[in-house]
C-alpha cells in the first residue's frame, strides 16, 4: 500500500498538482474526528426527543466519555457509543429550558478551559426544572465558584 501511495504522490508531483493536493488532503486527515460527529449530530434531535419521551425523570450526563449511566441522556463531545449523544458542552445546549430534573457531569470541567467551563454553566443553569439539581465532581471546585456568582 505504501508502494501505490507513493507513486502516486510522484505522479501528481510530475503533473505538478501534487503540492496543491496536499493541504486539502492534510485538511481532511485533520478534519477527520470532525466528519465522524456528523451522523450524531444529525440522529441528536431524535435521540433526545424519544428520551424525553420515555422518561419521566429527565437525566443528564454531561462528559459521559465510557461511563454511560443507565436512565441518563448521556452526551460528550467525542460519543464512540451507540447510548451516547453529541454535545458539545462549550456551545449552545439543545434543551428547553426547564426541561431537566438533573444535570451531572464528573472529572469534566477540568478538561475544558475556564471560558468554555463558564459558558457550560450559563448552558447548563436554565435546563433544570424548579428543584432541579446540577451536580459537579471535579478535583478542584473552587477554581469554577466564582462562575457561581449572581452578576
Amino acid at each position: 500500500m505504501k508502494l501505490v501511495a507513493q507513486w502516486c504522490t510522484s505522479i501528481l508531483d510530475k503533473c505538478g498538482v501534487g503540492p496543491l493536493l496536499r493541504p486539502a488532503v492534510r485538511c481532511i486527515r485533520e478534519q477527520g474526528n470532525y466528519l465522524a460527529r456528523i451522523p450524531s449530530l444529525l440522529s441528536r434531535k431524535s435521540t433526545i426527543e424519544n428520551y424525553f419521551g420515555h422518561h419521566a425523570s429527565r437525566k443528564l450526563h454531561l462528559g459521559a466519555a465510557d461511563k454511560i449511566l443507565a436512565g441518563w441522556l448521556n452526551s460528550d463531545l467525542e460519543p464512540g457509543l451507540s447510548k451516547c449523544i453529541f454535545l458539545d458542552a462549550t456551545k449552545t445546549f439543545p434543551f428547553p429550558d426547564a426541561s431537566l430534573d438533573y444535570v451531572f457531569c464528573e472529572h469534566f470541567v477540568e478538561h475544558i478551559d475556564p471560558e468554555g467551563a463558564a459558558v457550560c454553566f450559563c448552558e447548563v443553569f436554565p435546563c433544570p426544572k424548579q428543584g432541579g439539581v446540577f451536580r459537579i465532581a471535579t478535583p478542584n471546585l473552587q477554581k469554577y465558584t466564582n462562575f457561581f456568582q449572581i452578576r
